[in-house]
């Protein structure tokens, strides 16, 4: 037989809620921060897993140094194929085909913006018709004064 005490505190303790289903529908359970932070964990581990796949199949002593990759045709089809998985998983971001002109304001083909590894995305932000044309443009004025 419990005591009036025991009674009295298992009255005030907050009991959850348990829907039909049975599932608990508490806060604590269907936290949205522990959730985003489980689904972030499950996608970093899913990019391990995918890299592994991918780099497990060649014995390339580059690799094992971490060095470079290297430039075996099946190599980089296989790490093509992970980034499509990584991009379809959302872990990183999709390739771009295409750039804006920071001058003209034009969507080009990557191909219209020079290489250059000091700015972000690997390009120039201005396309080459519109570099070739200010440069003349300085050219011109140079030639004035």
């Amino acid at each position: 037989m419990a005591l009036d005490w025991q009674v009295a505190a298992a009255a005030r303790t907050q009991k959850s809620s348990l829907g039909q289903d049975m599932f608990d529908r508490s806060a604590a359970v269907l936290a949205p921060s522990r959730w985003e932070q489980h689904e972030a964990a499950e996608k970093q581990g899913a990019a391990v897993v995918v890299v592994r796949i991918a780099l497990a199949r060649h014995d390339c002593p580059r690799l094992a140094d971490g060095a470079a990759l290297c430039r075996v045709e099946a190599h980089e089809r296989d790490v093509a194929a992970a980034r499509e998985v990584l991009e379809q998983l959302g872990v990183v971001e999709p390739r771009t085909t295409t750039r804006v002109c920071s001058r003209c304001r034009r969507e080009k083909d990557l191909g219209q913006f020079a290489k250059n590894a000091k700015v972000s995305g690997g390009r120039e932000t201005t396309c080459r018709m519109c570099r070739a044309t200010d440069a003349l443009r300085r050219e011109a004025e140079k030639e004035a004064s």
